[in-house]
């Protein structure tokens, strides 16, 4: 069961999550610092690849 006490703290937190711009800015970095773990995935998988282009351009023209 909530108390008085619980329900005016969750609702503090609550109205500050909502309203606050810090909070905010907050929650976005998170966001930009998780979302960078999957582009680093994806800049790799792009080089490989290009290394593996020239590598076959390079045996296609020795032949």
């Amino acid at each position: 069961m909530k108390t008085p006490e619980n329900t005016s703290q969750n609702n503090k937190f609550g109205n500050w999550l909502k309203y606050s711009t810090t909070a905010r800015m907050l929650m976005v970095g998170f966001l930009v610092i998780i979302l960078l773990i999957p582009l680093s995935y994806i800049k790799n998988l792009i080089e490989e690849r290009a290394y593996r282009q020239k590598d076959v351009v390079n045996e296609i023209n020795e032949k």
